[in-house]
């Protein structure tokens, strides 16, 4: 980043000596061509996956407003009546194996592949279970990124449920109807505008988000939502766990 910021000012400061030197002989027709050919950098759209943002300035408290306004991308849909919660920040070694194994992750892509979980009680049994995002070129597409429902089978770690499609963060709220947890996230891609869904669990199984109903809003709406990691900021900060980690 700090590279970045240096060549990115040495470029600016070349420009603008060039621009002073020259400034007495230029005509308006010089200026116009040369105001053609080195036209003003278009503005970036801020990246909605995990990129880092190219087009952050370089001062610490530009780099603060960048992060802030870049939550929204990811936060900015929750509603007051839900707790935050981060994803874990501790690599967990058989967490990271089941999930090298189940996708078939090639070591070459493993520093490229990214994963994310919180532990949470999905199914109401009083016992803590993961779920786990994962994110990266074998396990994301233009709709989501694929997740799993994770719990701990005698000594072992064991998959409940994969998930595709899945935006992070993921609401966990309450059911009325169920001592089981209700999954609520949004669901994009395709060209199609994005909306809240929701999942319910049956039998065991929770919804597939590509078939889950959608909600109107989420107003209202009590319990905690996991994984609200700015993306785009671990991207920059490389604040993640990785599978080669």
């Amino acid at each position: 980043m700090k590279k970045r910021i240096f060549i990115l000012t040495a470029l600016l400061t070349a420009v603008c000596l060039s621009a002073c030197g020259s400034r007495q002989s230029e005509t308006a027709s010089s200026s116009s061509a040369e105001s053609a050919a080195n036209p003003a950098p278009a503005q970036t759209d801020i990246p909605s996956s995990a990129e880092s943002g190219a087009d952050q300035t370089g001062t610490a408290a530009d780099a603060d407003s960048a992060g802030a306004d870049t939550d929204a991308l990811f936060t900015g849909w929750l509603p007051d009546t839900v707790t935050e919660e981060k994803a874990e920040t501790e690599g967990n070694d058989e967490l990271k194996k089941l999930i090298i194994d189940y996708y078939s992750i090639p070591e070459s892509d493993l520093a490229g592949t990214r994963y994310y979980y919180n532990y949470v009680d999905l199914d109401g049994d009083g016992k803590q279970e993961i779920f786990c995002a994962v994110i990266g070129s074998y396990t994301s597409g233009s709709g989501g990124d694929s997740a799993l429902w994770v719990k701990e089978e005698g000594q072992h770690l064991e998959i409940a449920q994969a998930f595709t499609l899945v935006s992070t963060p993921v609401i966990v709220a309450d059911d009325a109807d169920s001592r089981a947890k209700k999954l609520i996230l949004r669901r994009s891609g395709g060209g199609a505008e994005t909306e809240y869904v929701e999942l319910t669990l049956q039998d065991g199984v929770y919804t597939n988000v590509a078939d889950a109903p959608t909600i109107d809003a989420v107003d209202g709406i009590s319990g905690t939502a996991i994984i609200c990691n700015n993306l785009i900021e671990d991207t920059e900060k490389e604040t993640y766990l990785s599978l080669a980690d």
